[in-house]
């Protein structure tokens, strides 16, 4: 009985000590800040909260996000520059309070959009329009060019667009590579039968060799 006894309380040691190791600091990956955090509330505070504008800042103060009917001027390097076209929807901030990004509608194309900006201007851009279209922009930053009368501060500006990639209102796919200059020099699509072509253009946005494999093929047969 002694020997049974002995036997039990030494797993009873042996589980607890194997629970009181799990549950030590040392097991816990590096990096876990809760392994509980909250991400549920029982109840909300407002079922409905109308507003013109909310601003979600920082512990710094600043202002890191802003959602608005209408949103406020960009801000560029600390200096606020007016908005090409009203917006309304959601943009975020860098820790400086610059505007680096957003989701909203357009008023001016009647567009729904989404940007991705560097410090000085847009870094890429998706839009859908009203003709049915969609597109994809990725923008090359613009080289940096400051004011003097503004402190040396950056003055935004737009950069060329070297890749886009659009489909067409009528359904079609479109990949366009364009030079520094943003002129076409590359565009890889699918043709109105189907084909898949990819077409070499000059400076003056001529078509000097097209590629389409299968369409060739088709045509040589169709000659026989």
């Amino acid at each position: 009985m002694m020997r049974i006894c002995l036997v039990v309380i030494a797993a009873m040691f042996t589980v607890a000590q194997a629970s009181a190791q799990e549950q030590s600091p040392e097991s816990i990956p590096e990096g876990v800040v809760n392994a509980h955090p909250v991400v549920s509330v029982e109840r909300v505070d407002f079922e409905t909260l109308r507003a013109r504008r909310i601003d979600v800042v920082d512990s710094q103060g600043v202002i890191r996000l802003t959602l608005a009917g209408e949103l406020p001027n960009p801000v560029v390097d600390g200096v606020e520059w007016s908005r090409s076209t009203p917006v309304s929807g959601l943009i975020v901030r860098d820790d400086q309070g610059n505007e680096r990004g957003g989701f909203g509608f357009a008023s001016g194309p009647n567009a729904v959009v989404l940007a991705l900006d560097h410090n000085n201007g847009e870094a890429a851009g998706f839009n859908t329009l009203p003709d049915g279209s969609a597109n994809l922009m990725l923008i090359a930053r613009p080289a940096p060019t400051r004011s003097a009368a503004l402190g040396d501060r950056l003055i935004p500006g737009g950069g060329p667009t070297p890749v886009q990639v659009s489909v067409t209102p009528e359904g079609a796919p479109i990949l366009v590579l364009n030079d520094t200059h943003d002129r076409p020099r590359i565009r890889i699509q699918v043709s109105a039968e189907g084909y898949g072509m990819i077409e070499f253009l000059d400076a003056d946005g001529r078509v000097i060799e097209q590629v389409a494999p299968e369409r060739d093929r088709d045509q040589r047969r169709g000659r026989r």
